[in-house]
């Protein structure tokens, strides 16, 4: 959301698409509910429903590509929609493809793995810009597993490694204990170990604010 709210303020003229997510927890949806071309509502993890919502746009999606410049897809299923879309299409608009997560099932060294790196094999044949949210997708996953090279990058890092991190530019906090909140999906074990770590070592001075859903 707050990507297109930027896009908004710069005078951008977008026509968004998307479905609404509904998390595990009672009355939870997503922004997406503000896209302008709502497909539904679906619940969190449920890939492959929501490839076929989404379709649901396809049309829509094929009527204005004629004055469409960038077509900017958030993650794999919606990419998927927007490849089918650009199919025999005379119109060429520039293909941004942002993707946050490499699933688990796209690693998996079976029929289903390979099927999934296929397509997404596919769709990246048409991506002229990836944005990952690490530079590891491009060269353990992009480069290595699906065999691609020929598109641009943006990398939009979420997480920083410790030898990247100038420690003599962090200062110690005012107020004790230092709180950070942790939300969203939780289905990382090392991210759990790691906060528990931290907080039981941390003898009282670092405290965790966790809201979100357990996933895996």
């Amino acid at each position: 959301r707050k990507r297109f709210e930027t896009f908004h303020q710069l005078g951008t003229n977008i026509v968004d698409y998307g479905c609404v997510q509904k998390f595990g927890y009672p009355n939870s949806i997503s922004s997406a509910a503000s896209a302008a071309n709502n497909c539904g509502t679906i619940r969190s993890g449920h890939y492959f429903r929501r490839v076929v919502q989404l379709s649901a746009i396809y049309f829509k999606l094929r009527r204005d590509l004629k004055s469409t410049n960038v077509i900017y897809a958030v993650g794999f299923d919606s990419a998927i929609i927007v490849r089918i879309a650009l199919l025999l299409s005379k119109y060429s608009p520039v293909f941004l493809f942002e993707i946050h997560d490499i699933r688990q099932l796209m690693m998996r060294e079976d029929l289903l793995g390979g099927l999934l790196r296929w397509v997404e094999r596919w769709v990246m044949q048409r991506v002229n810009v990836l944005i990952p949210t690490s530079d590891s997708y491009i060269t353990g996953y992009y480069h290595k597993k699906i065999g691609v090279r020929d598109f641009e990058t943006l990398t939009l890092e979420n997480k920083r490694w410790p030898q990247d991190i100038c420690r003599e530019n962090i200062n110690p906090p005012e107020n004790m204990p230092l709180r950070i909140g942790y939300f969203g999906s939780l289905r990382c074990t090392a991210a759990w170990a790691a906060i528990t770590s931290i907080a039981s070592s941390s003898n009282g001075t670092i405290e965790f604010y966790i809201r979100g859903i357990p996933e895996g």
